[in-house]
């Protein structure tokens, strides 16, 4: 719906971080990944 109606979208993180920076790291690599993925999915529409 996001896409279809040309809404903007925002990726905000909100605390949950871990005592361990790596993990932290990894979990915000994921995000961004995965919504590189997404948007590359949905591009053009």
């Amino acid at each position: 719906m996001l896409v279809k109606n040309r809404i903007p979208v925002a990726i905000l993180y909100g605390g949950g971080y871990n005592r361990q920076p790596e993990f932290t790291a990894k979990l915000h690599r994921n995000t961004i990944a995965t919504a590189k993925r997404l948007a590359a999915e949905y591009r053009g529409l």
